[in-house]
């Protein structure tokens, strides 16, 4: 733009803010995805992955120790959900970064369904964790006494036991801050502050 009174032409630069936004939207979406279909996955692995790691050391014939959760139907519709809703936010920040308003509105989608996630995910996580406590001390005490082996996962368990609920606790609240740390921003950003996606050129 020409400035007549200056004498001079000042250009005015593009709204920097969807970059960097719309990066750490790609980046945290794939990341999510990955671990997401990674997570649900190895949880039908659990038995072999378990197998492998006591192979030797138990009598024939004895299970495996429990080592994951179980493949459970809410496990695993929590990671479809987290899947599907990681897919919308890294659309999300590819739209953003060619500043396309579908970007902030994708955004917003995002948030409210990341929210729900984030909400199923950590009950899920739980539940997943108060059955392979309840499994690894079924374990425990059926097969602890039969190998040298048996019985350091016994003492190792009963240990465990005594500070299961405290922990459970802990990781579950850092657990649900961490996945609704983007989502509450999304909203604060998107919706509570109006952000509205700026053209190439000015705001």
């Amino acid at each position: 733009m020409d400035n007549e009174y200056a004498g001079e032409t000042t250009e005015i630069k593009p709204a920097g803010w969807p970059k960097p936004i719309g990066v750490l939207s790609l980046v945290f979406g794939i990341l999510a995805v990955t671990c997401g279909v990674a997570g649900t996955g190895l949880s039908f692995f659990s038995e072999s992955f378990a197998q492998t790691m006591s192979f030797g050391q138990l009598p024939p014939a004895t299970p495996p120790f429990p080592m994951m959760p179980s493949a459970s139907p809410l496990f695993i519709a929590s990671g479809v959900l987290g899947v599907i809703v990681n897919i919308v936010l890294i659309v999300a920040g590819i739209r953003l970064l060619k500043r396309q308003q579908q970007g902030r509105t994708l955004h917003l989608a995002y948030a409210l369904l990341g929210v729900l996630a984030a909400f199923v995910g950590t009950y899920a996580g739980y539940v997943g964790q108060q059955d392979l406590l309840a499994s690894q001390a079924a374990w425990a005490e059926q097969y602890g006494e039969a190998s040298d082996y048996g019985k350091q996962i016994a003492a190792q368990v009963d240990m465990q036991q005594q500070f299961a609920g405290t922990s459970q606790a802990v990781g579950s609240i850092i657990g649900l801050a961490g996945w609704l740390a983007w989502p509450v921003f999304c909203i604060i950003w998107f919706g509570m502050a109006k952000k509205v996606v700026p053209p190439a050129y000015g705001n």
